[in-house]
């Protein structure tokens, strides 16, 4: 599986610990309801979606799956397991966007919500399509760093072009609103 290649490699090259993007499906189904009756917490895991029932509860099974065959292997390979479990962001609609967005309006939702809980860091699922367009090489030539923003794609341009613009402006919001709200800012941006 793809999850035990990324963790092998991990090992492989000296890796202590592995941040795993998974998903909110692999810790709750469809209206099920967190375990302490408030909030979700890392000891609920998504026990009704069934493998073959729909494509949906097919989906969010695989995602519980593969979250819990990387916990598995962390701790056959001695490696600290970091979990990452984003719900869905929307992007802006293709034409006239404007900045209050559907993407937008959540992430300041979420960053105000984690301020009033009392948060001092917020972990930010973007996606590379933030950072670089299609072919976009790195401003460093080697590596894709905090400093690289992707200047290339367009809202309206296609759909693909569209979605990167969206990400972009998702996560300069969520920058512009950590810096407002004094709170600490670690985005990841997996690449799939």
């Amino acid at each position: 599986t793809l999850v035990k290649e990324w963790m092998v490699t991990a090992k492989a090259l000296g890796a202590r610990r592995v941040i795993f993007t998974s998903s909110m499906a692999a810790v709750r189904a469809t209206n099920q309801p967190p375990k302490n009756g408030n909030f979700y917490t890392n000891k609920d895991w998504n026990t009704l979606s069934e493998l073959g029932k729909n494509w949906g509860s097919s989906y969010q099974y695989s995602k519980r799956k593969s979250e819990e065959r990387a916990l598995e292997l962390s701790k056959e390979m001695d490696l600290e397991l970091n979990t990452v479990c984003p719900s869905f962001i929307f992007g802006p609609p293709c034409k006239g966007v404007t900045s209050t967005s559907y993407s937008i309006t959540l992430v300041k939702e979420w960053m105000v919500t984690a301020k009033a809980l009392g948060a001092r860091r917020v972990i930010f699922t973007s996606s590379m399509a933030a950072v670089r367009a299609t072919n976009q090489p790195p401003k460093n030539g080697n590596f894709y760093t905090n400093k690289d923003w992707n200047t290339l794609s367009e809202l309206g341009k296609n759909w693909g072009s569209s979605y990167q613009y969206s990400k972009r402006k998702s996560e300069e919001r969520a920058l512009e609103l950590s810096k407002e709200m004094d709170l600490e800012l670690n985005t990841v941006c997996p690449s799939f």
